[in-house]
């Protein structure tokens, strides 16, 4: 870990770690690769880019719910 710098960088840090235990999580590559068989299938420009985005708003919509309903995150 590097050393903290200031407010900022600590905020940009779990960032960084947030969206990596996302996009490497098996849930989210799972859902990357169908969303990416369908879209390919149906000829959509930027599929590879559309299925990752969309994957990912759905993970992070899905644990702001968790955080909302539950209490958890």
């Amino acid at each position: 870990m590097l050393p903290v710098i200031d407010d900022r960088h600590s905020e940009m840090d779990r960032y960084a770690h947030y969206v990596a235990n996302i996009v490497f999580s098996e849930r989210f590559l799972s859902l990357k690769k169908e969303l990416e068989r369908i879209y390919s299938r149906n000829g959509l420009e930027r599929a590879k880019q559309r299925a990752f985005q969309e994957a990912f708003y759905s993970i992070i919509a899905e644990e702001d719910q968790e955080l909302i309903v539950y209490g958890v995150g």
